[in-house]
């Protein structure tokens, strides 16, 4: 790979002009751009390598990562596709940096960076590489607590964060029943706008749908009226008697959802109905 016109050696072969590909752009950190062309037979990690050689940076390659301009996470799977079409590239942060960095910043909730964190961890957070850092430097606990704490859109982020997280089989098991009640509560308040109760719903669904029957490999013999045993640390562990026990504390819950669904609000009526058919 070489950019900006310089030549480039990899693994001590010297790559040959006729097997690089058309230019492709890639922007620092810094936001300066620069032209590259990339071997399609390297791997990502040779590929940033190769650019941190490049451009001089003096830190580490695994620090970096490239995504392109609608922060898609380029990896092996996806190099060669990114090439072919020329598509636009950006250096950043590898995604176990970027995980460390912002459950520091949830720690710090400073309220000025606070929207910007979570809306770039609801972006990242499906992302098992980032998730599983997050996850190891206490970030779950950082995101309850933020959910706790705010309100409006940062909620709204810190909510669609939390459910983006619960798509994966991990990482969520020490949701307690707390928790469930404070999602119960956001859901139930006549003051929560659509973009609040989206999340919200989409949290408690998927803790009914996390019930140990549905976990993976779980079969239950038809004659038995005991329900299997949960795994420790699996995320199913939950059920609909689990959440249903925290919704009945909540008086207003019903009323309020009625009254929701029968106002002029039919994205949140239609989301109801995506969402469960």
């Amino acid at each position: 790979m070489t950019s900006n016109g310089a030549s480039s050696t990899t693994h001590g072969t010297q790559v040959r002009s006729a097997a690089l590909v058309p230019t492709n752009n890639v922007t620092t950190l810094e936001g300066t751009t620069v032209r590259a062309r990339i071997d399609p037979a390297l791997t990502v990690d040779d590929v940033v390598k190769q650019l941190c050689i490049n451009l001089k940076i003096k830190e580490s390659p695994a620090n970096f990562a490239l995504r392109d301009e609608t922060d898609e996470l380029v990896t092996n799977d996806n190099l060669r596709k990114k090439i072919r079409g020329k598509v636009n590239l950006k250096l950043v942060n590898a995604p176990s940096r970027e995980a460390r960095e912002i459950a520091m910043k949830l720690n710090q909730g400073i309220e000025r960076n606070l929207k910007l964190t979570l809306f770039t961890l609801q972006k990242f957070i499906r992302e098992e590489q980032f998730a599983q850092e997050f996850i190891d430097h206490n970030g779950l606990q950082e995101l309850v607590s933020t959910i706790y704490e705010s309100n409006g859109n940062t909620l709204a982020y810190a909510l669609t964060a939390m459910q983006n997280l619960m798509e994966l089989d991990y990482g969520w098991a020490t949701l307690d029943d707390d928790f469930i009640f404070k999602v119960v509560q956001i859901l139930s308040s006549p003051t929560s706008l659509v973009n609040v109760c989206r999340p919200a719903t989409a949290i408690l669904k998927k803790l009914v749908e996390a019930d140990p029957s549905n976990a993976p490999g779980s079969l239950v013999a038809s004659s038995s009226r005991s329900p299997p045993p949960t795994l420790p640390g699996s995320v199913y562990q939950y059920g609909f008697k689990v959440v249903f026990a925290q919704m009945r504390k909540e008086e207003k819950l019903l009323e309020t959802v009625v009254n929701r669904l029968g106002s002029a609000d039919t994205a949140m009526a239609q989301y109801r109905y995506e969402r469960t058919s």
